[in-house]
């Protein structure tokens, strides 16, 4: 087919005023595991508490196993960045991961550091080698370890990046000192010993070449049941992986909206609550979600399911369960729902 000379202008000026296609925007994380830790990747703390902030970014996370060998650079197409959550060694060849680690930051690409970096000094290994890679993040360690921090104080916090869900308080837990290199680089934790300089260390950090947060100060973790975050992680991985101008796509929907669930189950309903100033009351764990959630989060829809034979005064029913159960379905952003007559009985 021939372009008639009026139409052949017009896409020839077409093509001139934008140019060649845009290129894709990387939006895949490369999410480093260890599998001698975590065999099952699913359980793994990247998995359970990362995934989603990032998810929610804009970002999909793609895992790998250290212990399988590193992807080569070519494979990294459509890569943002690189996240990991070590303890201690992580690796078998600590040179080639070191490298590997600096040549994904010189090609563009941001890496994030939970915890420990996965290799430590020795084995031909020097703490030089090991900063050759922090400098990247402009932070520097010398490979010391705080481990009295009776007398230290937070000497700086950035109240939307920490106490996202538990505040640091008491005694600190021990860390690495780790220094600022440049200005480029943001501090959100600082601690130290107030008037010496030389006892700062930075433990929650980003900048241009993506982020860390020091072992012990991420998230608040006593038991398997607790789990915490001292840092908000929407916040840090915002910053660390640059998404402000990310689109976010949601694809559970048809239009790419956002949508919020939200639902309660009536498991507990007629339970006495634990919560020390309910619990000198007797007050019902029913009635501390009407007070405590529903009432002062009145914009937030919410569906509410009463196990009904919790209501049911021919079951397990009293004055009071129904009272409560009224009170809450009445409320003009709760929806009623039903958990079934009898679960769990």
């Amino acid at each position: 087919m021939k372009w008639g000379a009026p139409v052949g202008a017009l896409v020839a000026t077409f093509i001139a005023l934008v140019g060649d296609a845009p290129a894709a925007v990387p939006r895949e994380v490369l999410a480093l595991y260890d599998s001698t830790v975590e065999p099952e990747v699913t359980a793994s703390l990247l998995r359970s508490r990362v995934e989603l902030p990032l998810n929610h970014l804009g970002l999909i996370v793609r895992y790998h196993d250290i212990r399988q060998g590193l992807p080569a650079m070519s494979a990294l197409d459509g890569v943002r960045g690189v996240v990991s959550w070590f303890h201690g060694s992580a690796t078998d060849a600590p040179r080639e991961y070191l490298d590997w680690c600096q040549r994904v930051i010189d090609s563009g690409r941001r890496f994030v550091v939970f915890a420990d970096l996965g290799v430590l000094p020795g084995e031909g290994i020097s703490i030089d080698d090991i900063n050759a890679f922090w400098r990247r993040l402009g932070l520097s360690t010398d490979d010391n370890w705080v481990r009295m921090t009776y007398d230290l104080e937070i000497l700086h916090r950035d109240p939307d990046m920490i106490g996202f869900e538990r505040d640091l308080g008491g005694i600190l837990p021990g860390y690495p000192v780790m220094r600022l290199l440049d200005g480029a680089t943001r501090s959100f934790l600082t601690v130290g010993r107030p008037g010496a300089p030389e006892s700062e260390s930075v433990l929650v950090a980003t900048g241009p070449g993506g982020g860390f947060v020091a072992p012990g100060y991420a998230v608040y973790a006593p038991d398997d049941e607790t789990k915490q975050w001292f840092v908000n992680p929407f916040e840090l991985l915002r910053h660390a992986f640059d998404t402000d101008d990310l689109p976010k796509p949601d694809t559970t929907t048809l239009s790419g909206r956002r949508i919020f669930y939200s639902h309660i189950d009536g498991d507990g309903w007629r339970n006495v609550s634990l919560i020390p100033s309910y619990a000198k009351t007797r007050t019902l764990s029913a009635e501390v979600v009407l007070e405590e959630i529903l009432k002062p989060f009145a914009s937030l829809p919410v569906s509410v399911a009463p196990v009904v034979g919790d209501l049911d005064l021919d079951w397990h029913g009293t004055p009071e369960t129904l009272r409560i159960a009224r009170q809450i379905l009445a409320l003009s952003h709760v929806e009623a729902g039903s958990h079934t007559y009898s679960h769990p009985l």
